[in-house]
This record gives C-alpha cells, structure tokens and sequence, in this order.
C-alpha cells in the first residue's frame, strides 16, 4: 500500500488516529513483543548451556517465552523451573544468570525487530 498524500490539518489528523488506532491493536502489541521475544529466549538458552556446559536435560532446552497482548514474558518451562535457581543463586549456589545478560547483551537488535514489527503492522 503506497502512502496516500494529506492534503490539510484534518486529513493530516485523521490519517494520525488511523495509525494511532493500529499501534495500539493488541495483535500488533502482541506480534512485537514476540518480536524481542524471539530473540532473548535462544540468546537465554545458549547462555545457560554453555554456563552449565549441558547440551542435554531439562534446563538445556528449558527457556521459552510467553506472549500476551502487551508484554513477553521469557522464562522456564514448567519441567525446568530450577533455572530461576541459576538465574538468581541460592543460599548455596552463586547465581549464574541468562535472561538478563540475554536482553542486556542483545537489546539493540531487540529494539529493531520490535520497531520493525509495530512498522509492518502500521504499512508506514
């Protein structure tokens, strides 16, 4: 779809609302926030695997993600729920974290893919 020319303040402002409309959508929500999703879960899982040098077991494939209609939530599966143990440590056991060196190290390009996807979504 081609961009449609705006001829005037009130066309200016209707074609605004149009896409104020579409940005908060939460199907659009919800798509890029998968979109950063997507990219923190294996970035997680790779950090654990090599942290714990495990290539097998419940915590090797254990990080996943959530989405719903305004936030992602990345995480265990319900089999590995001890890696929130190695996300924060214990008593006994210093922390070894994932998730957030995930995002930390990888926020950026979560940025683009999230702006990408509410652009897609808006056809700007």
């Amino acid at each position: 779809m081609g961009a449609k020319a705006i001829d005037g303040f009130l066309d200016l402002s209707k074609q605004l609302e149009r896409i104020a409309g579409k940005v908060t959508a939460p199907a659009l929500s919800a798509k890029a926030c998968e979109a950063g999703a997507e990219i923190v879960a294996p970035a997680a899982q790779r950090i654990i695997n090599s942290a714990t040098k495990k290539r097998s077991g419940r915590l090797s494939v254990g990080v996943a993600y959530e989405v719903d209609e305004d936030a992602a939530y990345v995480g265990w599966t319900p089999e590995a729920f001890h890696g929130r143990f190695f996300e924060t440590g214990t008593k006994k056991m210093a922390a070894r974290p994932h998730i957030r060196p995930a995002y930390e190290q990888n926020k950026n390009q979560i940025a683009r893919a999230m702006i990408s996807a509410l652009q897609s979504g808006m056809e700007v």
